[in-house]
């Protein structure tokens, strides 16, 4: 059933994807070749972490490829990513065919980590808790994108690791079949080319293959060092990410807190949000600065033209034609 769904749903988007790496890994799993569709969509997923169509599609060859565990990872980061993207409806329904619910991201924790109350008490500015509990929600929100990012950049980096060392087994296999291949030496002749059988020496091939081997083993330790390596380069960057938004969020907590400064601007709850800062007067703050009544009077091009003629021709000036008056309020 889950299989079917992904075959549905894998044309049901095709369209949408625009990248030479996304097309090639599609056309493979249209022919079918599903292992060859799960490199080529790994290696674009690596290329761009915050796609979720890419990460749908790479669901998709998975899920063909009969790696499901790794197919549902990919669907729920997929969703996690943008649960209203053009695949999100998608991914729901893959994960109802595995019967997994979809990540609610809606119920992300707004208050401190220690469990203490999210606010103090006594704290009368609903604008300002308003504006609080958006901003961590928010925060927890793109938290949860950058832990979701850092993973998948993890995951991708072991995975390609193991398509190393998969590649470097069968190396390894044919190596160790040729070491075990009878030796024969080619001499052209005038007639073609004649082969002639040499001496096999078993304890020579058993040392070559096991050369090999050994060979093989090294780069596989290498091969999986290095990926480890850049999985937790990723982990640690994704962690970066999130306690910056922590300081982000504290530092935004306390500009809200705090009353304004001798020139009475200060960070407004009203339009302030993780992404937007709105600053303004304190309301019924003395320092405002005090304004009074003015009016701008506008004059067209030719009165100033005739104003310019006046002065070089030393007559009495005309009075200017003015076209349009817009009032309002100056600094004193």
């Amino acid at each position: 059933m889950v299989a079917s769904v992904a075959l549905l749903l894998g044309g049901a988007v095709q369209s949408s994807c625009a990248s030479d790496p996304v097309e090639t890994g599609l056309s493979y799993y249209n022919a079918g070749r599903y292992r060859d569709a799960v490199i080529v969509l790994s290696q674009a997923a690596m290329a761009h972490p915050a796609s979720p169509v890419v990460h749908y599609h790479l669901g998709n060859a998975l899920v063909k490829s009969g790696l499901h565990d790794q197919a549902i990872q990919e669907y729920e980061l997929s969703y996690r990513l943008d649960p209203y993207s053009s695949v999100a409806q998608y991914c729901r329904m893959a994960l109802h065919a595995y019967g997994r619910p979809s990540p609610d991201l809606a119920q992300a924790h707004v208050g401190p980590a220690d469990g203490s109350p999210p606010f103090p008490e006594g704290w009368a500015d609903q604008d300002v808790i308003r504006a609080k509990t958006v901003i961590r929600r928010q925060a927890a929100f793109e938290k949860s994108k950058q832990r979701a990012s850092g993973e998948a950049l993890a995951s991708l980096a072991m995975r390609h690791a193991e398509s190393d060392v998969l590649r470097i087994k069968e190396e390894m296999k044919e190596e160790m079949a040729r070491a075990f291949e009878p030796p024969v030496l080619t001499m052209p002749t005038g007639r073609g080319v004649m082969t002639i059988p040499l001496p096999f020496n078993p304890d020579l091939a058993r040392a070559r293959a096991e050369e090999a081997r050994q060979r093989a083993q090294e780069a596989e330790r290498s091969v999986r060092k290095l990926a480890e390596m850049r999985a937790e380069q990723q982990r640690a960057y994704s962690k970066e990410r999130e306690c910056a938004l922590d300081e982000v969020v504290s530092n935004l907590e306390s500009q809200l807190e705090e009353p304004a400064g001798h020139s009475g601007v200060k960070l407004q709850p009203i339009g302030t949000d993780l992404y937007v800062r709105y600053y303004g007067y304190q309301r019924g703050s003395q320092l405002i600065p005090e304004t009074r009544p003015a009016e701008m009077r506008i004059v067209g091009e030719h009165a100033k033209q005739n104003r310019l003629n006046d002065a070089a021709s030393d007559t009495d000036r005309a009075p200017l034609r003015v076209e349009r008056r817009v009032r309002g309020k100056l600094l004193r």
